[in-house]
């Protein structure tokens, strides 16, 4: 890491040396310990799944095969199946191993399945909250550790946006964040009801699932669109006067020049995977620069002539968010949305799997 005051020497040193905090996306601690400290570190069921495959963590995922079996037979959790909490609890172990190396928060996302109901939203983020309190390797877990340490990730559907509209008021008071966000409907919502951040997605997660999309004309096209929403939401954002509640963050990068490029528009976080970490950390500064391509993708994006009298209302008006968001791109938008979600429960049942496979290894 740079010496405080002294020129970025590195790609990833200039990063950190902008007003862009830098986050990790990623439950792999030994990335967050070599290349950290970061400020947020963001996750999902796709990274826990991945990184609980490998062999160093069996242990882990026994142990909450173990913990979870144990509190439904004290019959906590009601009809949560132990699988499912099992995944919820393996997550979470990983998730304070990270918050050493992190100023602020860790980022847990809500059970997919739920991404269309506000009640089982709410449920699921309260779950994860308790958890998050209970499995704290420091106990008795200081009362506000999961407003001070842990940001609830929420799939910006209409019904999961209420979610953290509920989860933002008092009682609860929580940070939450507009996860699979894909146009300004989703953004205006989402400021709307408070979160603390929106995370666009510059790439749909074809990107990172299916062989040969990533140099696709579509792949291309979609970025551009993509790069043209993070600005439009910054240009809302400011137009309005909502800018840095919620905090931009975008999020499913695919290459350090993207990254680059999005830190130079000036967004407030940005989360980089692993590979993308390794490869700033190891490129000289001198040598970085966007790609033409990642470059005009900005500095051509549309967004900034566009003018807001007023702050677009979505809170009581689902069918009018319905049809903006369903308008988006010709309806590409949803579908990415539609896609992402089915990706994070097929992930979801994978965490599921795991644990169950534990628990027939301890029966």
């Amino acid at each position: 890491m740079a010496t405080a005051g002294a020129p970025p020497q590195t790609l990833l040193d200039y990063w950190r040396s902008t007003a862009t905090s830098i986050d990790c996306d990623t439950l792999d601690v030994n990335v967050a310990a070599d290349l950290g400290p970061f400020v947020d570190c963001t996750s999902n069921q796709a990274i826990a799944a991945l990184e609980l495959e490998r062999h160093e963590h069996r242990e882990l995922v026994l142990k909450a095969a173990r913990l979870a079996r144990g509190m439904k037979e004290k019959g906590e959790w009601g009809d949560v199946p132990v699988e499912k909490l099992g995944g919820e609890i393996a997550t979470i172990l990983l998730a304070h191993t990270m918050l050493p190396h992190l100023t602020h928060r860790v980022h847990l996302q809500t059970d997919p399945t739920a991404a269309h109901s506000t009640t089982s939203t709410t449920t699921s983020a309260l779950r994860l909250v308790s958890l998050f309190h209970a499995l704290s390797p420091i106990q008795p877990a200081s009362p506000s550790l999961a407003i001070d340490r842990l940001c609830l990730k929420i799939p910006s559907t209409h019904a999961g946006l209420l979610a953290a509209h509920q989860l933002h008021q008092p009682p609860h008071n929580l940070t939450t964040l507009a996860t699979t966000l894909f146009a300004l409907p989703q953004a205006a919502l989402a400021a709307q009801v408070r979160c603390a951040y929106v995370a666009p997605y510059v790439n749909s997660l074809q990107l990172h699932f299916e062989p040969g999309f990533a140099g696709s004309e579509q792949a291309a096209r979609e970025r551009q669109l993509a790069m043209q929403e993070v600005r439009r939401a910054l240009a809302y954002y400011d137009a309005v006067g909502a800018r840095g509640k919620p905090a931009v963050l975008p999020a499913s990068l695919g290459s350090v020049g993207e990254c680059t490029a999005l830190v130079r528009l000036g967004v407030e976080h940005l989360t980089v995977a692993p590979g993308l970490l390794r490869e700033a950390a190891a490129t000289p500064y001198e040598l970085a620069r966007p790609s033409p391509a990642e470059g005009s993708d900005v500095d051509g994006a549309n967004g900034a002539n566009e003018s807001w009298e007023k702050p677009l209302d979505y809170l009581n008006d689902k069918d009018g968010f319905e049809r903006a968001f369903a308008a988006a791109n010709g309806g590409r938008e949803k579908q990415k949305l539609d896609h992402s979600i089915r990706v994070f429960v097929e992930f979801q049942d994978q965490l599921e799997a795991r644990v169950k496979k534990a628990l027939e290894e301890m029966a």
